[in-house]
């Protein structure tokens, strides 16, 4: 039996930018909740303001159940829950 150190990852994590642009997220598992759900977050912050629509869209070829994905911006943070 072997025990891994992290959850299974989210698979080719990008944002959709208002101006055209796909942008490629690298991201750092941060740990668990209290209620379990496992934490990822983007290792450096987007260009742009959520608030006034930059970021269209954060995509993934694949979420993990019980996951959350913190998206750093320059402005603040979003998040998208699984």
């Amino acid at each position: 039996m072997s025990i891994t150190p992290y959850p299974e990852p989210p698979v080719n994590v990008r944002a959709e930018m208002r101006d055209g642009r796909t942008i490629p997220l690298e991201l750092a598992y941060i740990g668990k909740t209290s209620r379990g759900t496992h934490v990822w977050r983007s290792t450096w912050p987007l260009p742009g303001d959520p608030r006034s629509g930059d970021i269209l869209n954060v995509r993934a070829d694949q979420l993990p159940t019980n996951a959350l994905l913190e998206i750093l911006t320059a402005n603040g943070m979003i998040t998208r829950r699984t």
